[in-house]
């Protein structure tokens, strides 16, 4: 009882500073440095300009992949801000002309391979940004059975067999249009 009355006012604190924080920042700016950032954004553009992806989709990746945390690694050791593999990274490293000594953590170096990666399996899955992103989360090996099951050239969301790709493919679609939301509105 003492720990349930504690955690609702915990989160009773941190609901009314996020309120206090959004009142004097604003809804928007806050939205925006502190729930959907875009750091590395030169790399960002720099990478998505020249394999023509959305940078807010970039951003989207990283924000799913790492929450923008150079260091993170996963349990089936995926690394850095886009979470590359090391079968990945050697692969995109010849396939692009990288040194494969290059340190995958690096900023500039992951997100150019994540967004190398994530533009060939776009133009592999002829634009369709659901296959895509299960195929950067599952493996295009895994997609290609989820073809071949559903009888189609591109995946729905239904046809995703792993829950965790299915709900990876649903956050990372749903920061895509709050990032385009906040960031092109206008412009």
């Amino acid at each position: 009882m003492i720990v349930l009355v504690k955690k609702r006012r915990f989160f009773t604190v941190i609901a009314t500073i996020l309120f206090v924080v959004a009142i004097i920042y604003g809804y928007n700016p806050l939205m925006k440095n502190i729930l959907y950032p875009t750091h590395h954004e030169n790399i960002v553009e720099k990478f998505a300009a020249e394999y023509n992806v959305d940078k807010m989709l970039v951003f989207s990746v990283i924000k799913t992949e790492s929450s923008f945390n150079e260091k993170a690694q996963s349990s089936k050791n995926a690394k850095g801000l886009m979470q590359i593999t090391d079968e990945t990274a050697a692969w995109a490293f010849e396939q692009i002309g990288i040194n494969n000594y290059a340190d995958i953590f690096d900023p500039e170096i992951n997100i150019q391979v994540g967004t190398w990666y994530l533009a060939k399996l776009i133009n592999d899955n002829n634009g369709d940004l659901v296959t895509a992103l299960a195929s950067y989360n599952a493996g295009s090996g895994n997609v290609q059975k989820w073809k071949e099951a559903s009888g189609k050239d591109v995946i729905d969301l239904p046809d995703i067999e792993f829950k965790e790709t299915e709900n990876y493919v649903k956050k990372t679609l749903k920061y895509y249009d709050v990032y385009k939301k906040l960031y092109t509105t206008g412009e």
